[in-house]
Order: C-alpha cells, then structure tokens, then sequence
C-alpha cells in the first residue's frame, strides 16, 4: 500500500507527543555532525547546540573528539563561536587539553586528588567515509541505523572538497514542522517560485530504505540541464547524480545536491525553548580536478549559495505561519502525492512515540 493510500485507509488513534520522546530521538540516534575537511588542523572545532546540549567537535593535535562544552573542573564554557580555530583552554581557570591531556596551572595546589584523571564528558563517535556521526547514547550501531544508505552517504562525503557556507539562525516553528517543509514537493511552485523551481524539477521518486529515505528528480529545463552537464569536466568527484538528489537521514539531517558539483547540508534540531527550531546549513563545494586552480568556481559556488540562502528564508517565513498545535503524528486527511515522505515521517514519528 502507498504512503497516500495508508493516509486515508481509516481513522487513526492519536498517539501522544512528548518531549521525552524527542530527546530520546536526540540522545540515541546517530547525527551526522561534520565532514573531515573543517577538522583537518589541529585546534579547529564545530560547535552545535541541541535541546540545551551544547556538542563540540575538536581536533586536539592527535585526534577527532567530541565532548559537551563544558571544563570538567567547574563547567565553564569553553567555546562560544559554532566554528573556529581556537585551543582548548578554560577562560575560567586556565586548564588547557593538547593530545588527549589536560595541563593544569599550579597542579601541586590540588589536595588529597589528581586533578589530571579528570575527563571530558565525550559523545559516542563513527565515521561514515570522512562524515562524522555522533550519538550520546546511541541505541544501535551506525551501520544498522545506516542499512541501505551508508555507501550513497559515504560516497558523498569523498566527494567533497570543503567547505564554502555556514549559516545559521532560529525557524520560529516546532522542529517537525520545518522536517516536514523539507519533505514537502508540493509548495515549491509557489513558495520558491523564483528560486528551487527554476530548476523546474520532475516529480520525485522516493526510495524509503528503513528509517531514511532517498529522493531523486529529473531536472525539466534542457537549457540548465546542458549547462550543469558541461561543468563535469571540472570536478573530480566520485558521486555523480544524474539530477537532483535529497537524502533524510531520519530525524534531524538533509543531504542535497544536484549533480554531484556541491551539496547542501541541513539540519533541523529542537531546542529547549518551544516553539523554535536551531536551523544548521552548510554548503560543501564538491572536490575541483586537481589540474585546476582552486578559486576556480569560486563564482559558481557563491551563486549556488545565495540562491541556497534565499531558499532557505523562504522556507523559515513559511513555516513560522504554522503553529506548533497544527503538527500531529497522525497522518494527514488530504495528502497529495509531493506530501508522500511526510506520511512516512510521521509513520516514523509515531513508532519513536510507540517506544517510550
């Protein structure tokens, strides 16, 4: 039966919806939380803050960690910026942590304890490719959280070159309502009329592999499609799609791109204030031949950009129109075929719920 059809098979039991539910979804699944290249030298560090969780990823001269921002000694913040180059050292007291150590000042006027055996309070970690999956208390594994998806997201972060765009700011609407923004075909003639549906995209078709789901569209403007095709020889990347692709990776993350020449991270997390929703976009320029300079594309990407940014705000101006009373994990009465992935969210939604 299609995800329609399931939609309007009978009436169904409200489920009730709590906040405990959507930590859970927070603390044990597996997030996509960074690629490889904004970690590669020592002391740089991404930051996202997630239900009052502040999580930071830190590349501390020997290694990859991630560990809540705060110093274990008397938990002062040590990072404020969501990105940067910056040691880690507490503005409170002056401990400082370089390969997996902490240097503590006047360490001899520690009585009756060991100030070195403190520890950073870290997130369980994966990586798929050179994408790095973190959880803090993951339920399952991130291959089986992964079935079916793994290598197309894999495939995709050896695919990237680095990072071009970080944006980010509050959609002034629940957390689902901007996931199901994101899923929704149906309002893009209208809402993005002069931006996404210049590309004039064919209806999806939608693949659900377990939690996640893969969308692929034909582009239906030749002229564009001619012209993005001509830019293949410019790249050096090993996942091509032929079109536009839309990748959930259930329940927080979008991957995007068409073509394969950029692509488009977002991010949709609920906060601990109600009724706003942390928005985190990225965009990755997809790795140039290495025959060419690499400001190559630069004008190509702050184009793709731009137009990413004004998507993006028309997407948060219209899901603030939508009250946080108007979500349900019941499906939809009139549901149209651009809404199908809405139905599975919720079908999804619904079995997160079942689980508490």
């Amino acid at each position: 039966m299609s995800a329609v059809s399931d939609a309007v098979a009978g009436p169904v039991t409200p489920i009730g919806w709590d906040v405990a539910t959507e930590r859970r979804l927070w603390e044990e699944s597996w997030h996509l939380f960074c690629h490889r290249s904004e970690l590669s030298n020592a002391s740089e560090y991404f930051r996202l803050e997630v239900f009052g969780d502040e999580v930071v990823a830190f590349n501390d001269g020997a290694e990859i960690i991630v560990f809540d921002n705060r110093c274990p000694h008397r938990g002062a913040r040590i990072y404020d910026d969501m990105a940067g180059k910056r040691r880690w050292v507490c503005p409170y007291h002056g401990w400082s942590f370089v390969k997996g150590r902490f240097f503590i000042p006047q360490k001899e006027t520690f009585r009756d304890c060991d100030p070195t055996t403190a520890n950073l309070n870290r997130y369980a970690t994966a990586w798929v490719g050179d994408f790095l999956f973190i959880s803090k208390a993951p339920s399952q594994s991130i291959s089986d959280q992964l079935t079916g998806v793994e290598e197309i997201v894999a495939s995709i972060s050896r695919s990237i070159g680095m990072r071009r765009d970080l944006n980010a700011y509050p959609y002034r609407c629940d957390w689902k309502i901007a996931v199901e923004n994101a899923l929704d075909q149906y309002h893009v003639a209208l809402i993005h009329h002069d931006t996404l549906n210049r590309l004039k995209l064919e209806p999806a078709v939608d693949e659900y592999i377990g939690s996640n789901n893969v969308s692929r569209a034909a582009l239906g403007d030749e002229k564009t499609i001619k012209k993005l095709k001509s830019l293949g020889r410019l790249f050096d990347v090993e996942f091509k799609p032929d079109g536009y692709i839309a990748i959930q990776l259930f329940p927080f993350t979008f991957l995007t791109s068409t073509f394969g020449y950029s692509y488009s991270l977002q991010q949709f997390y609920p906060t601990s204030r109600q009724g706003e929703t942390a928005f985190v976009s990225r965009f990755y320029g997809g790795a140039l031949s290495s025959k060419l300079p690499p400001d190559t594309m630069n004008a190509f990407f702050a184009s793709s950009i731009e137009l990413n940014h004004r998507i993006f705000t028309e997407d948060a101006d219209i899901c603030a129109r939508i009250p946080s009373s108007s979500w349900s994990p019941v499906p939809e009465r009139f549901v149209c075929a651009g809404e199908d992935k809405i139905v599975e969210f919720r079908r999804l939604m619904r079995e997160a719920a079942a689980r508490s």
